[in-house]
């Protein structure tokens, strides 16, 4: 999963911001937490993570931008910041497919294996089990 849009700036300056696994390690690294904890803590309002998900969305195509300088792209243009960042997030969600597919999580009825190749466990026979010979 993988998005990318542009940043221009009102300064003339112009980023390229990209959601994907690459900014979510940055993300990951720097705040010192997993990825869903920095993106709970940014929604709900701490400044600290909502700039981490910022820088490292920029530090994938320009890393020469110091978290600081991150800081204060966000202050100076926060509507601009906010619009880019989640446009290259929608971006790079999966796109339902053409053939009726609906949006929705991804959970489907059946017996077909999962996105991970797993199988539900409705359907799932017990692992390391032998079945035993009949008894006579």
């Amino acid at each position: 999963m993988k998005g990318e849009t542009a940043l221009k700036l009102s300064d003339g300056r112009e980023f390229t911001l990209v959601s994907g696994f690459r900014a979510f390690v940055i993300a990951e690294k720097n705040y010192g937490a997993p990825i869903d904890k920095v993106q709970e803590d940014a929604q709900a309002g701490y400044l600290g993570a909502g700039v981490t998900i910022f820088h490292a969305m920029l530090a994938v195509r320009h890393p020469e931008i110091s978290i600081d300088e991150a800081g204060e792209i966000l202050v100076a243009e926060r509507e601009a910041v906010l619009v880019a960042i989640s446009e290259a997030a929608a971006n790079g969600a999966p796109k339902a497919k053409a053939e009726g597919r609906k949006p929705g999580n991804g959970a489907s009825a059946g017996t077909s294996s999962g996105r991970s190749g797993a199988k539900p466990a409705s359907i799932r026979k017990p692992s390391g089990t032998k079945r035993s010979a009949p008894s006579r």
